[in-house]
């Protein structure tokens, strides 16, 4: 009942997790594959686990971060503008076809927008609030966009330290905790 063939595929993954019982090596067809990164496989996992396996579990995870996405663009709007701009942000993403159609897949996509989102909104709060915590989850959320999708999730950390030289911020691009948010990131 999955739509594609990516939804399939990334679905076995998981369920070669729990036969395997191995969550570091990705295993297709019961052969070691290192071409995918964990972290959406392992929320899959988590979630046949917990729920059983079934195409709605195979979702479940992607749907839950889609819901997590609308918030986080609501929030981070709020943050830079102000609540109007936030509420038609978050309902023109939530209305999105394309967003509600991939949110509904067990795709890697929408999990990476979260994690890009979230990644930025704490680096806004880190530049906004200046609390270190921010920029030390900052690297986190970037570190797990990197977990969901490589090198597309390290972007809202690229993004980060160009913003910082185009606007000239020195100070803190050398600040000790956003060289930990980024040495945390890389770490991870």
């Amino acid at each position: 009942g999955l739509a594609t063939f990516d939804d399939c595929y990334y679905a076995q993954q998981a369920k070669e997790i729990l036969k395997t019982g191995d969550w570091l090596t990705m295993h297709y067809a019961g052969k070691p594959l290192f071409e995918n990164d964990p972290f959406c496989l392992w929320c899959m996992a988590a979630c046949f686990k917990l729920f059983g396996i079934s195409e709605y579990t195979a979702r479940m995870y992607s749907a839950f971060f889609g819901v997590c996405t609308v918030i986080g663009v609501f929030l981070l709007a709020e943050l830079l503008f102000d609540y109007w701009t936030a509420f038609f942000s978050a309902a023109a993403l939530l209305t999105t076809q394309y967003f509600q159609k991939y949110a509904k897949h067990a795709m890697l996509d929408v999990t990476l927008s979260f994690w890009a989102v979230t990644a930025i909104l704490f680096f806004m709060l880190a530049l906004k609030k200046d609390k270190n915590i921010f920029f030390i989850l900052f690297g986190i959320s970037g570190a797990l966009a990197m977990l969901t999708k490589n090198i597309l999730g390290s972007f809202p950390l690229i993004a980060a330290v160009l913003f910082l030289i185009i606007n000239a911020r020195w100070k803190i691009l050398f600040k000790p905790a956003f060289l930990a948010g980024l040495f945390i990131a890389a770490l991870i």
